[in-house]
């Protein structure tokens, strides 16, 4: 009986131990599970690849076109700040010109005035 209780507790402890085994240490895969999983990763990398440079093509497109809105945005501004200057040249030369008007139009009525003026007085002197 003893025997009988031996082999048992032997053929237990090698299930046991054949257990605990496969748990703790899977089986290897075999070179044909390991290719396939390795060209399946290739794969995958590949296409995660091919999405991120179609990604940084698309952005090189948008930043090329914003450069491009970018400076033609700077040569409006250009010509802008052109025109304003212009602009203010135009006015102050008209301005100038309207003032030298004005100032003309008030010294020849000053004048006239002051020739009547002194004629009129002239005029009282000599009665």
């Amino acid at each position: 009986m003893e025997i009988i209780f031996l082999i048992i507790g032997l053929s237990a402890g090698f299930f046991i131990g054949f257990l605990f085994m496969k748990v703790k240490y899977p089986a290897q895969p075999t070179e044909e599970n390991s290719a396939k999983e390795f060209q399946v990763k290739v794969e995958s990398l590949e296409n995660e690849l091919n999405n991120e440079r179609n990604q940084l093509k698309e952005k090189i497109s948008h930043l090329a076109t914003s450069q491009a809105q970018l400076e033609a945005a700077r040569e409006r501004l250009q010509l802008q700040k052109e025109d304003l200057i212009e602009a203010k040249k135009m006015l102050n030369l008209e301005f100038e010109k309207l003032a030298n008007r004005i100032f003309e139009e008030r010294s020849q009525k000053f004048k006239k005035e002051n020739k009547e003026y002194f004629e009129h007085l002239l005029k009282l002197m000599q009665e």
